[in-house]
């Protein structure tokens, strides 16, 4: 990283009409930056109505060699920094069970239900406590959860559904024995992202599912938002809205045919999204957490539909309710403000091509309970939802060209906290 000091410049009213201009200053390095690597950096931030309306200039200018196909910004009059509480809704597994199992199985049999703390192989989970012991370590479900489950048939196990209590829901439609490989086939390889519908008209896009039937993406859609907005937002405790924010084409290895795997997005009543495709980056937190530093506790969210009309499997995050305002959020970093911190931290001589530039919530752990593994503290997501201080932030999220589920050593997401300014790399696959 280049060591040079960054400071704040707040946009005033009068730079609304000029914000057209401001990139192009903030991009001249030769004038700001010539004489000195102690140089100092301005950064301009602004209320949200200023970072929309700079918001296409800022994405149509070139920053060194950094650029941005499509921006966001949510359509909120504030993004305050606030205190959660992780914690599900009253959303029963018996209801999603009926949504997605009604029809071919008898659900009143008591038998297909198991509901309890979650027991690990037969270990003993530990209840109401903030210790690891070294035997769990990275079992994420052997800190104490209520874990309730269905699996309606004793065919497949793979076909079940499970609702934990900090708001996790996962579960499948299909069953393993069912599709053989093509199962795992999101993680085998896609043929086209579409981002959608924001970014991109969807309406004529088309593709012949698993079974040969064809399924219109826009369709497609709309059925998959239907289930979350229907049925999975009941075990939020707090209002949100999902959508689709990606939805990427798989190449069945086994037939011509295809199907889709949806990343989920979701936004608050207020107008401000959450950023759900955060992964984890265990070399990344453990340092994090080791140096005593904020950092992001995953949260991705997706369907996969390999038949038209079918949730052949799906993974809902945690979720939460916000408690107390820690600060306004009034005045954030705009685009072209968090494009400057990243023309300054990263290598000049490699062209970044961001698909999108979002200003999203994420949830960060700010204060990460003493976890001891013989002296060495380290990363789990799942006892951060149990006993971190969690945080919703405002950060700039940006996502390279590439940057599939699949390609799990190439995707490299760039986030700039919109308060502090602060970059933060993460490489999915990286050590």
């Amino acid at each position: 990283m280049k060591a040079r000091k960054i400071t704040t410049l707040l946009c005033a009213a009068v730079m609304l009409a000029a914000c057209e201009d401001v990139p192009e200053n903030l991009q001249s390095r030769d004038s700001e930056l010539n004489n000195t690597e102690q140089a100092e950096l301005t950064l301009q931030k602004g209320d949200l109505d200023t970072i929309r309306s700079c918001l296409a200039a800022d994405a149509s200018k070139k920053y060194g060699t950094i650029t941005v196909k499509h921006a966001s910004a949510g359509t909120a009059a504030e993004m305050p920094v606030y205190k959660v509480e992780v914690g599900g809704g009253d959303y029963t597994v018996k209801e999603l069970a009926q949504y997605l199992y009604g029809d071919k199985y008898d659900l009143e049999d008591q038998s297909k239900y198991d509901i309890r703390p979650w027991d690990f192989n037969g270990a003993e989970p530990q209840k109401n406590t903030d210790k690891y012991t070294p035997e769990i370590d990275y079992i994420p479900f052997a800190i104490y959860y209520q874990v309730d489950t269905c699996t309606p048939s004793e065919d497949d196990a793979t076909r079940s559904v499970h609702i934990f209590s900090n708001g996790t829901c996962w579960g499948a439609q299909a069953g393993l024995y069912e599709y053989g490989n093509d199962y795992d086939a999101p993680w085998l390889g896609t043929v086209k992202a579409h981002y959608c519908p924001e970014y991109e008209d969807i309406s004529a896009v088309s593709y012949r599912m698993y079974d040969g039937t064809e399924w219109p993406l826009a369709d497609a859609v709309k059925f998959t938002e239907d289930f979350w907005n229907g049925e999975l937002s009941k075990n939020d405790p707090q209002k949100f809205r999902y959508k689709v924010w990606r939805a990427e084409v798989i190449d069945l290895p086994t037939n011509d045919n295809y199907g889709y795997l949806f990343m989920m997005s979701c936004e608050d009543e207020s107008g401000n999204r959450y950023d759900c495709d955060c992964y984890d980056n265990f070399a990344l937190m453990d340092k994090r957490v080791y140096e005593g530093k904020r950092f992001f506790i995953a949260q991705n969210q997706w369907q996969l539909s390999l038949k038209k009309d079918e949730i052949t499997r799906f993974d809902k995050a945690f979720s939460f309710k916000k408690t107390d305002t820690v600060s306004a959020g009034k005045e954030l970093l705009t685009l072209g403000g968090a494009m400057t911190v990243l023309q300054n931290e990263l290598a000049e001589f490699i062209d970044y091509d961001f698909e999108t530039a979002e200003l999203c919530y994420l949830v960060t752990c700010d204060k990460y309970p003493d976890k001891d593994y013989g002296g060495v503290l380290k990363y789990s997501p799942y006892y951060c939802t149990k006993f971190c201080e969690t945080v919703i932030r405002p950060y700039w999220c940006f996502r390279t060209t590439n940057g599939f589920i699949d390609n799990w050593n190439t995707t490299e997401n760039y986030y700039v906290d919109a308060v502090t300014g602060e970059m933060i790399h993460i490489k999915l696959g990286a050590e």
